[in-house]
């Protein structure tokens, strides 16, 4: 029974050792297949990341290079912004001065109207006194021929006469000629005054119509205050020919008083500038109401599109130098 016992444990114990050899085995195979399995997976896993980590990479680049874009599209944004606004300014800046020019436009033709007016009542005044001037030469001439007679009928009154009563009447007909060539003096004096004021008048009609730009500082004080627009005074002009100019300093200045004054640049500081008008003030502005010149030589310039700065006041200061020099509104004044 024993040795049964004994015999059948070491069956069971040899058949329990081939199936733990058996195990084993199996244990190490699956082991080794394991650790394949986990190379290859780890061999993978390091492809698939290094792959994962480049596409982020490529991902956040692009973000980067989104997100600049977007700001520069928001620069842009804000550029265009900032233009449109500058734009919107200068457009109602010029309205503005179109306004502006319009109304002086207007106010020049008013004064060219006006002109015409009294060249049109000058040249009838003139034609008035011419009528009088004839009909007084020919009175003059009636006396003439009057006076004639009469000294043909006293010459033969003193042949003939021999008595006292013949010359006594040639004595009358004596007085009377002396009477009808006084007349004739008096009428010829009239004629001459006459054909004085209308010549006179002749000349003031055509200086009226045109305006002549050699009109002197004194006949241009009939204009009044229009006078410094109409025609730069004499003093004036010979100055502007022989002022020094500097491109650099020469500014308009905003005066309420005066519209714009010509001055000179003293200082910028602070949004602030500081300049001394050619009358000897001394203004301190914000550094937006003060406009370059124009240098000298573009003062009468007929297209202004040609001139350095277009800004208000040198558009209006051209204005009114071709309007003083006579190169706008000519044609109209001859007529």
């Amino acid at each position: 029974m024993m040795a049964e016992e004994l015999k059948k444990e070491q069956e069971t114990s040899a058949h329990l050792e081939r199936m733990k050899k058996n195990l084993e085995v199996t244990v190490k195979d699956l082991q080794h297949r394991l650790d394949e399995a986990e190379s290859l997976a780890m061999k993978g896993g390091k492809k698939q990341l290094q792959k994962l980590e480049s596409r982020v990479r490529e991902l956040e680049a692009e973000v980067e290079a989104e997100q600049r874009r977007g700001a520069d599209a928001v620069k842009g944004v804000r550029k265009y912004e900032r233009r449109v606004k500058e734009l919107t300014y200068q457009t109602e800046e010029d309205k503005k001065n179109v306004i502006r020019l319009q109304d002086l436009v207007d106010k020049l033709q008013l004064k060219v109207k006006a002109y015409k007016r009294q060249a049109e009542e000058a040249e009838e005044q003139a034609n008035t006194h011419l009528s009088r001037y004839r009909k007084v030469q020919h009175e003059m001439e009636e006396a003439q021929e009057r006076a004639d007679i009469a000294e043909s009928q006293v010459n033969k009154l003193r042949a003939k006469s021999r008595d006292a009563g013949k010359e006594e009447q040639a004595n009358t007909h004596l007085s009377r000629y002396r009477k009808v060539q006084h007349e004739m003096e008096e009428a010829q004096e009239r004629a001459d005054i006459a054909e004085s004021q209308v010549n006179k008048l002749r000349a003031k009609s055509r200086d009226a119509g045109k305006q002549s730009a050699i009109m002197g500082d004194g006949e241009m004080e009939c204009f009044g205050p229009a006078a410094v627009y109409l025609r730069k005074p004499e003093r004036e002009r010979i100055e502007a020919q022989n002022t020094p100019f500097d491109a650099k300093t020469a500014y308009f200045v905003a005066e309420p008083g005066e519209m714009y004054l010509k001055g000179t640049l003293v200082s910028k500081e602070g949004g602030k500038a500081t300049v001394k008008t050619l009358c000897g003030k001394t203004l301190t502005v914000k550094e937006d109401d003060i406009h370059p010149m124009n240098p000298p030589k573009f003062d009468k310039i007929e297209d202004m599109a040609m001139m350095t700065h277009l800004n208000e006041p040198a558009v209006l200061y051209n204005l009114k130098e071709r309007y003083a020099a006579w190169m706008i509104y000519g044609k109209e004044a001859e007529e």
